[in-house]
């Protein structure tokens, strides 16, 4: 699964960084756990609510998973705490 989100980022290049975190990061994940992904665009990308949905959307229809996208930042910090813990890089 991994494999297919890093392939995905590398041909789409909005994104620079990508971290998987939660269930998959842990490795307690199962048939019905969603995929917790956070990104950060690159440079070249515009990083609009359009680019988000898109990534988002593309993703869940290439692994059919749901998809919890975050952006880096946008993380509130009682979230950011637990989420640190889990956090691993996967892309970038």
């Amino acid at each position: 699964m991994i494999t297919k989100i890093v392939d995905f980022l590398k041909k789409d290049g909005r994104v620079e960084k990508a971290w998987i975190f939660g269930s998959f990061a842990r490795g307690d994940d199962n048939a019905d756990s969603d995929v917790d992904l956070m990104i950060r665009y690159s440079d070249k990308a515009s990083g609009t609510l359009f680019d988000y949905a898109d990534i988002q959307y593309r993703l869940q229809n290439l692994l059919q998973k749901k998809i919890d996208l975050s952006e880096e930042g946008y993380i509130k910090p009682f979230a950011w705490k637990t989420i640190q813990k889990d956090l691993k890089l996967i892309y970038g």
